[in-house]
């Protein structure tokens, strides 16, 4: 009686199966993942929350969201928020007189401008702007508060990339 070597037998089923799991599913995850992610982060943005956590403010009760847009996301959560908001000038005017950040007057200093790639179109007179961590050597990432207190309006864009 011969017996056979079975060096050269084709793999088992399951591991080509497996294999075959694998190569379709994940360019799927690779593509939806970031895009799920996207949709997700939208929707939890609470634009009172961020208006507090980037001005320190409280938000009037009395004000009004102009425009909010989210676009953080993938695997480094690089993207921008803006948040515009409308109240009244006189209410805008006190928080920025009993604001505690040093206030500089418009227009934004060019370091900021060229490293925050999409600054809301504005009618600001003051601003102030604040690296994520202090050891950050440049402005990759930051935010920055607009005001007008003469309109009531305040822009703020925070920024990732």
């Amino acid at each position: 009686m011969t017996t056979q070597n079975n060096d050269s037998a084709a793999p088992p089923a399951a591991v080509i199966k497996v294999i075959a799991v694998v190569v379709v599913v994940l360019p799927l995850v690779i593509i939806l993942f970031p895009l799920l992610a996207y949709l997700a982060d939208e929707t939890t943005v609470d634009p009172t929350d961020a208006f507090q956590q980037l001005t320190g403010w409280t938000l009037p009760p009395n004000a009004s969201i102009v425009k909010k847009e989210y676009t953080h996301g993938g695997m480094q959560n690089d993207g921008d928020f803006k948040l515009v908001i409308r109240m009244s000038p006189q209410q805008l005017q006190g928080l920025v007189e009993n604001d505690s950040s040093r206030w500089i007057d418009c227009p934004i200093d060019s370091a900021i401008d060229e490293s925050a790639w999409d600054l809301p179109e504005h009618s600001g007179t003051r601003y102030y702007a604040k690296k994520t961590f202090d050891s950050d050597p440049d402005w990759h990432r930051g935010h920055i508060v607009i005001v007008n207190p003469e309109t009531g309006f305040v822009w703020i864009y925070e920024w990732k990339s």
